[in-house]
């Protein structure tokens, strides 16, 4: 595991896990240094994808370079991603002292998903008094 700032913009707050694993080259060697494998995503993970990828990987390849696997943030065993409800969602859009602008992409986004969600709850209301 790697300790990581949680937001790199305050590198002293709060913290996370990444979860990194390492197969060494297999002639103890490395002489090309380590190959990182990206899992891609979203949710994918490079731990996993070591396991799996590495015994497909030629035998020069397997040789010459540590093969490194690692899960982003959020997936597998590196640290949880946690979300806000609905509520929390909307207390922070309507607390005043909250130093985002009206401006900020993140709260339009936030706006945009509890606009849906009520949309939804409402259907599923509606859909519940026809059954």
């Amino acid at each position: 595991m790697v300790t990581v700032p949680l937001d790199y913009e305050h590198p002293d707050g709060q913290t996370i896990t990444i979860a990194v694993r390492k197969l060494a080259a297999s002639d103890g060697n490395a002489e090309h240094g380590s190959l990182f494998l990206n899992p891609g995503g979203p949710g994918g993970s490079g731990v996993a994808m070591m396991q799996v990828m590495a015994p497909m990987l030629t035998e020069e390849t397997r040789g010459a370079y540590d093969i490194i696997g690692f899960d982003p943030r959020g997936v597998g065993q590196s640290t949880p991603i946690t979300c806000w409800t609905n509520d929390e969602i909307k207390q922070h859009l309507a607390n005043p002292s909250d130093d985002a602008g009206p401006t900020d992409p993140l709260k339009g986004v936030m706006y945009k998903n509890v606009a849906a969600q009520e949309k939804i709850d409402r259907g599923t209301a509606n859909a519940a008094r026809c059954a």
